[in-house]
C-alpha cells in the first residue's frame, strides 16, 4: 500500500507541507481521541549554529496540549514503508527501546534534550505514488502517537 524505500538510509532535508483532514492520538495501543482537521502542517529546512534541521510547524487549537506548535527535528532516514524525521539524544529525560536502536545504527543526533510532553522524537511520512497520505509523530513523556491522515 505503501511506498517503499531502503532501511536507515540518510536523505537530504526539503521543505514540505501536507493537509489532513484527520487525526488520531492513541496511548497504550489504544486510540483515545480523534477528530477531523483542516490544518496545513508545513516543514522547513531551517539553520541551527549551522547544522541542517527540519522544522515542523502545527497549529492546530485543538491540539495545542497534545503537540507543541514547533518540532525540529536533527536526522533524515529511510525505514521500510515510512520516511522518518527523528531526535536521538545521547542524554535525554525520557525511556525508548528506539532510542537505542536508532543510536546503533544511525547513531546519536545531539548530545542531549529533554522532552517536554508534547514534544514528539520522531515524525513518520507515510508516502503514496511520492505523495504524503499520512504522518505520525511519536512521543515518549509519555509513550502516545498522533496520526494525521488525508
Amino acid at each position: 500500500m505503501y511506498d517503499r524505500f531502503g532501511t536507515n538510509q540518510i536523505l537530504e532535508k526539503q521543505n514540505f507541507s501536507f493537509n489532513p483532514s484527520r487525526y488520531e492520538i492513541w496511548i497504550g495501543g489504544k486510540e483515545v481521541k480523534n477528530g477531523n482537521t483542516n490544518k496545513l502542517i508545513s516543514a522547513n529546512v531551517i539553520k541551527v549554529s549551522g547544522i541542517e534541521k527540519m522544522e515542523i510547524n502545527i497549529k492546530d487549537s485543538k491540539l495545542e496540549n497534545e503537540i507543541s506548535e514547533f518540532n525540529i527535528f536533527d536526522q533524515f532516514i529511510t525505514s521500510g514503508d515510512r520516511l522518518i524525521l527523528l531526535i536521538i539524544p545521547k542524554i535525554t529525560n525520557v525511556e525508548n527501546v528506539a532510542f537505542g536502536v536508532f543510536r546503533n545504527t544511525i547513531g546519536s543526533t545531539r548530545n542531549e534534550k529533554n522532552f517536554k510532553k508534547n514534544e514528539p522524537f520522531a515524525c513518520s511520512l507515510f508516502l503514496i505514488n511520492g505523495i504524503i497520505s499520512k504522518m505520525s509523530f511519536s512521543f515518549s513523556n509519555p509513550e502516545k502517537q498522533i496520526i494525521f491522515q488525508l
